[in-house]
């Protein structure tokens, strides 16, 4: 792998994930292995477009997803290594909201939500309007972001829920 033979000369390690809790991860069990190494981290979204750096040498390694019903697309000379088989999803709400302590929420109880997507994401909108139609509730996409972050302050105003986050389990 480019990124290890990197980080073995003690070399700037050059690495890039999607907005993930992960790369926190990540980052320490690099450190970890390579304590000589200095990482950079470059978030990008879509997934597709870490791959391609990835391939053209800008980046050393990748940490991506790929959406349910979408597949990635795997430049030629880039391995992958799959670290986890089904990624779980996660809802984030306000404080405030009527699931916000509830230790489990059901799609149903969310019917009446406008949801905040990342329209940057490899098939989140479609992915989880999938899940709510299959739950018998019809989605209802209120606001499209094109900066993860971003719904953040929204939800923590009170603002419609968005998927994936990373605070409650669905």
């Amino acid at each position: 792998m480019r990124a290890a033979a990197r980080a073995e000369r003690n070399a700037q390690l050059r690495i890039g994930s999607t907005p993930t809790h992960a790369v926190a991860r990540w980052l320490r069990l690099l450190s970890d292995r390579f304590p000589e190494a200095q990482p950079t981290v470059h978030v990008e979204m879509p997934s597709h477009a870490l791959l391609r750096m990835v391939a053209a040498g800008r980046l050393d390694a990748a940490l991506v997803h790929e959406m349910e019903g979408w597949p990635l697309r795997i430049p030629a000379d880039v391995r992958l290594r799959v670290l986890l088989e089904r990624d779980p999803q996660l809802l984030s709400v306000a404080a405030h909201h009527p699931v916000a302590h509830r230790k489990a929420v059901r799609l149903q109880d969310l019917a009446d939500e406008r949801w905040t997507i990342d329209k940057t994401a490899d098939g989140e909108g479609e992915t989880l309007g999938r899940a709510l139609r299959a739950a018998g509730v019809t989605p209802q996409h209120g606001h499209l972001r094109d900066h993860p972050p971003t719904p953040i302050p929204a939800r923590c105003a009170g603002r419609p829920p968005s998927a994936p986050a990373t605070s409650r389990r669905m």
